[in-house]
């Protein structure tokens, strides 16, 4: 029991060494170091070189995305009605100048509309030259009321010059009464020949004012009313049948034709455009700026862009504009370190791509020269 007791005493302590030891290896081997965070961009030996040329030096530079996109910014050409697509008229990369057909929808319903808004208008200025072809002829039967108004008139001045003799006269002694009274109803005839001849010299006259132009007639009033009416339908319908055809809104380039003939194209906004243009002549870049490098940006700055796979072909950039809102990052690289809450200043660069192939859409490293806050002058101010 003794000499057992003796071999315990040596004997767990070893044990329990190399247990201790066994853990830490373990813990050693087995434990995650804390990620190191690398630069998404940085310039490669040969690029650094080109920067410092261009006078940005590599210490001090802001490493942003860009994507170089048209002048014009890219236009989403859609249609102001729904369709059938009838037939496309331009391909990818064709160069078109305003106002150029790019496709045109199905346009048999707006012509037929057309034909017969034109049908229309041919009627309306048929009854309107019918009611102008009338104006001779009523003014015709004014001159002949007129005419008879005349002969009663005299008649009736007759037969009243015959009374007034008569009732001069003696009666019994030189006429009698039968005569006077003759003489009387005669002159009451004609009277009554003289008021029915007036009335149809009104009659003749107002048929007449109806088509007299300079006085507002109403016939004719109506006619050219009727005229305009269906010129306004013809101008409907042309432009029904215009809006078909879809043209271009600038001279610029097609970069992308996403529809073919038979195809239904859907009027209003989509996820994806029926086509898109852009003015690719001058191109610019549009940067993304970190919301943490806003304060080191200076629009004087010097920038360049770097194509990627290309390194040495570095391009000057000139700034145009700076957009007034920050907005939620876009472009996100997928990188475990990115952070999905970053906002952006977006800053527009014309790019100088002599000799280059860039294209838009195509993704490029910037480098802008960063400018070094005076923090003493900003505390005592």
């Amino acid at each position: 029991m003794p000499r057992r007791s003796q071999r315990l005493i040596y004997v767990l302590p070893t044990i329990s060494a190399a247990a201790l030891a066994f853990a830490i290896w373990s813990m050693a081997t087995t434990g995650h170091a804390p990620p190191r965070i690398v630069p998404t961009r940085t310039l490669s030996t040969q690029t650094a070189s080109t920067v410092g040329n261009s006078g940005i030096p590599h210490a001090n530079s802001l490493a942003a995305a860009g994507i170089v996109e048209p002048s014009s910014e890219t236009i989403r050409i859609g249609t102001e009605i729904s369709g059938t697509v009838e037939r496309v008229l331009v391909m990818p990369g064709d160069r078109v100048k305003r106002g150029v057909p790019l496709f045109v929808l199905d346009s048999r319903i707006a012509q037929a509309e057309l034909l017969q808004r034109r049908s229309d208008l041919s009627a309306a200025e048929a009854r309107l030259a019918q009611a102008r072809a009338r104006i001779p002829g009523l003014a015709a039967e004014v001159e002949v009321a007129r005419s008879a108004v005349l002969a009663v008139q005299a008649e009736n001045d007759d037969a009243r010059d015959i009374v007034r003799i008569a009732v001069s006269l003696q009666l019994g002694n030189t006429i009698t009464k039968r005569e006077l009274t003759r003489r009387m109803n005669s002159q009451r005839t004609t009277e009554a020949r003289l008021s029915e001849a007036q009335a149809r010299l009104a009659q003749a006259a107002a048929n007449l004012a109806l088509f007299n132009e300079t006085e507002g007639g109403a016939s004719i009033a109506v006619e050219l009313a009727a005229i305009t009416q269906t010129k306004a339908a013809v101008k409907v319908a042309e432009t029904n049948l215009e809006v078909r055809t879809v043209r271009a809104p600038v001279d610029g380039t097609v970069l992308q034709v996403n529809l073919r003939p038979g195809e239904y194209a859907q009027a209003g906004s989509s996820s994806q455009a029926l086509m898109t243009l852009g003015i690719t002549d001058p191109l610019y870049i549009r940067v993304d700026i970190d919301e943490v490098d806003v304060p080191k940006w200076h629009q004087d700055a010097p920038a360049i862009a770097a194509q990627r796979g290309a390194p040495l072909n570095a391009m000057r950039l000139t700034f145009v504009r700076r957009e007034p809102l920050v907005v939620p990052k876009q472009a996100l690289s997928g990188q475990s370190t990115e952070r999905v809450d970053t906002r952006v200043m977006q800053v527009i660069y014309a790019l100088d791509a002599a000799g280059a192939t860039i294209l838009p859409g195509q993704q490029l490293d910037i480098f802008i020269e960063a400018s070094k806050p005076d923090l003493q002058a900003r505390i005592n101010e």
